[in-house]
This record gives structure tokens, C-alpha cells and sequence, in this order.
């Protein structure tokens, strides 16, 4: 089943209701709107707390195999599509990662679609921060990432949420895993932004830092994850060595378990 994390702040909360009237097995995330007694009211924090909040619930709270995202100044009366969407696509074993297209968004279909998958899906590069569903077994993983970047840095002084669809993506394709966006049912999400550009930027080189020194620490293969994340760049500037499904997936499996909340690649033991 799919559980939502819906995060809403004081100047989108309006939609709050839209959304709530479409979708099922939810929680709501509320930074600085009214507080709401059913909601998880956490005070003034931002993207990556937020975030750090839901999948720790999602893994120690819940049973539900998919683990969804969805900021609540995303609109759509599509919402049941995208969910049977998503549904029917994460049924896949090998697919990891599921998002719809947004408006105003960088990884739009010319920018990370690598070859249609079905039913106007198309297998991607990436998805965006702002939508996205993802299967368990890659949240365990994200979730010991994000737990050592808290242990790292102050996330309450960071706000733009810049870098981690990096480090989900890069993951999904290191282990041979499906990233699948949805081509047809394109939500709106406004194209203004509340955080400044400029710190975001130096925001995500902490992320990507970080996420070296994850990688090393847990056996993961970091110079392969540096190549897939700058074949998902040079993806978005049509490098034409970086167009194809084969230019991102090889027949190696990279097998992995996850031990006493230690994810290990068994290739590097």
C-alpha cells in the first residue's frame, strides 16, 4: 500500500483540502500553518527535516511497501490516476521509483526520459523533490543516508531540499533499478521559490559530499555513483552518450542486504 507524506506550510494550506478529498492513507506534515490536531505539527522547519520526519516514520511506523512525498502546493484532479499509476508501475520488482511529470520543474521529459516503459511512462533519469513515490527497499537505504547527514550538519539551517533526488536516483541506478516518470498526468506546481538560489546551490554540493562519504563508509562503489550522477547531468544537457537506457543499466546486479540497519553491497565484503 502507499503512504503520503503531504508537508504544508501557511501560504499553501489552502490546497490542503483538495488534496485530502483525493487520496488515502495519508499524514500531513505542518511547518508553519495553523495547527491542526491530526496533523504533525513540527514547528518552523524545512525541506530536509521535513523529509528526514516522514521516511523515519515510514520505516518504524508503518508497514506500507511505497513511501510517497507530495508537497501541498502540487494541484491536480488527477491525483487516483497517478496513484493507480504508480501502483501498477512499483508492482514491477525492478522499478524503485515512480514520479509524475511537473510544470516549472528541471527534469522535465526532454531533460531525464530515456525510453517509454508503457502506458505513457517512460523510464527516467531522475525524478523531482517535489512528487515522488519510492519503494521501501530504497528508503531503508535513503533513510541511513539522511540519518548520517543529520548526524553531520544542522539541517534546521538548511531549507531548499536541493540534492537529495540526486541521491535516490543515483542509488536506484546503482542497483539496476527502474526510475519511471509519467508522462501523460502532469500536476501543476507554481514556478516561484522561497529560498534563495544561491544557498541552495552550496546546500546540494553539502549533500553530494556527504553522500561520498556515505557511500565509502557503507561499501558503496562511490566512483560509480560519481559517474551516474554525472551521466544524469550530461543527461540533461543531451550528451548523446547519455540518452539511452544502456548508457545507465549494465546486466551486472549489484547485490545488496540490509542488516541491523546497516546497507551493505556485497560485492565490496
Amino acid at each position: 500500500m502507499i503512504k503520503t507524506y503531504v508537508v504544508v506550510w501557511n501560504n499553501v494550506v489552502e490546497n490542503i483540502n483538495s488534496i485530502e478529498s483525493q487520496i488515502t492513507n495519508y499524514s500531513v506534515i505542518n511547518s508553519d500553518a495553523p495547527k491542526n490536531e491530526k496533523w504533525n505539527n513540527l514547528g518552523l522547519i524545512w525541506y530536509y527535516k521535513q523529509l528526514h520526519f516522514a521516511i523515519t516514520d515510514f520505516i518504524e511506523n508503518t508497514s506500507d511497501e511505497i513511501f510517497c512525498w507530495l508537497a501541498a502546493d502540487i494541484k491536480s484532479n488527477k491525483f487516483s490516476d497517478i496513484y493507480k499509476n504508480a501502483q501498477d508501475a512499483m508492482n514491477d520488482n525492478n522499478v524503485w521509483l515512480y514520479a509524475p511529470h511537473t510544470t516549472h520543474e528541471a527534469w522535465s521529459e526532454s531533460a531525464c526520459s530515456l525510453k517509454e516503459y508503457k502506458n505513457g511512462m517512460n523510464y527516467s533519469t531522475q525524478t523531482d523533490g517535489m512528487f515522488f513515490f519510492i519503494k521501501r527497499e530504497l528508503v531503508e537505504i535513503f533513510k541511513q543516508y539522511m540519518d548520517y547527514l543529520d548526524s553531520k550538519e544542522e539541517l534546521l539551517n538548511m531549507k531548499s531540499g536541493w540534492g537529495v533526488d540526486y541521491v535516490w536516483s543515483s542509488l536506484a541506478i546503482y542497483m539496476n533499478k527502474y526510475i519511471i516518470r509519467d508522462t501523460k498526468n502532469i500536476v501543476f506546481h507554481p514556478q516561484n521559490s522561497s529560498y534563495n538560489h544561491g544557498v541552495a546551490s552550496k546546500e546540494m554540493a553539502i549533500i553530494q559530499s556527504r553522500f561520498f562519504e556515505f557511500c565509502e563508509k557503507n561499501k558503496i562503489d562511490k566512483n560509480k555513483i560519481e559517474l551516474i550522477m554525472n551521466k544524469i547531468s550530461a543527461r540533461m544537457s543531451k550528451d548523446p552518450t547519455c540518452m539511452s537506457l544502456d548508457d545507465f543499466y549494465s546486466e551486472e546486479i549489484i547485490p545488496y542486504t540490509i542488516v541491523t540497519g546497516i546497507f551493505i553491497c556485497l560485492n565490496w565484503i
